[in-house]
């Protein structure tokens, strides 16, 4: 298994979604995923802004305003198979799309009705499932009144109707008086199946926490992930790797060495 920064068009065509998440896993944090507005002229003409990402040197493609049931990029040529199918063989690159699940949490401002295109339902998950999408980032734009508690229920919808890797969670308010993120809710996340980690960020190289994003990309180390889940199953506790036993494993490798020094004297 490759890096992804070290993948070519070729590798990711014939990525599974579990070796997707290994090679993102396997970058260590120099991923770079570039969001583009597909509902709004390109910059370029006749280029898309995806196009132009990955030029510029986007790892994965995120396309914001994607109406899953009536899908259109600007910028894309006509061609055969669904826009994203097409864009893919464009870019080479992983290409995902936003879906929001609206709820029900106090507004703080107007909140602007979606098309069902846009919306976190088992049709949008079928539809990006059968026009290609690697990944699903379940989110809200401004003002579209996404709450944690309805992102928790759309990856367990998700994860029954789609294949691809599942990003869980809000950049911002949404237009919804509620904590943009916490512990609680990420735990909620990777229990309903969202390909994400759990880390402890009570540490003192983690303050001051003005910026948590900022934080976690620019502050935080390995030795702060206490807790793991794979595909909503538990694999780390307390830093501890539940899969295996690993006394044992340090034993065996304790006497392999002893072995091997015995044997060149």
């Amino acid at each position: 298994m490759k890096r992804l920064l070290s993948c070519a068009a070729s590798d990711f065509a014939a990525m599974t979604p579990k070796e997707l998440k290994a090679a993102i896993y396997a970058s260590a944090g120099r991923t770079v995923m570039s969001e583009t507005i597909v509902a709004l002229p390109p910059l370029l003409l006749e280029v898309t802004n995806a196009e132009t990402a990955a030029a510029f040197g986007a790892d994965l493609i995120l396309l914001n305003f994607y109406d899953a049931l009536n899908p259109a990029i600007m910028g894309l040529p006509d061609g055969e198979g669904s826009p994203i199918a097409r864009l893919k063989k464009l870019v080479g690159r992983p290409v995902g799309i936003n879906l929001e699940p609206v709820g029900e949490g106090k507004a703080m401002e107007d909140i602007a009705p979606l098309p069902p295109g846009r919306t976190a339902t088992a049709d949008t998950f079928k539809a990006a499932q059968q026009q290609g999408a690697d990944y699903i980032l379940l989110t809200g734009n401004p003002g579209t009144g996404v709450t944690n508690d309805a992102i928790e229920q759309a990856v367990r919808l998700c994860r029954q109707h789609f294949e691809g890797l599942v990003i869980a969670g809000k950049m911002h308010s949404a237009g919804v008086d509620e904590d943009v993120l916490n512990p609680e809710a990420i735990t909620r996340f990777i229990s309903a199946g969202a390909d994400i980690i759990l880390l402890d960020i009570e540490k003192p190289h983690l303050y001051p926490q003005t910026d948590m994003v900022a934080n976690l990309v620019y502050c935080a180390k390995a030795s702060d992930v206490e807790t793991v889940f794979v595909d909503g199953r538990k694999v780390v506790e307390n830093r501890r790797l539940l899969t295996m036993n690993q006394a044992a494993l340090c034993l065996e490798a304790q006497e392999r060495f002893e072995a091997i020094k015995d044997r060149i004297g």
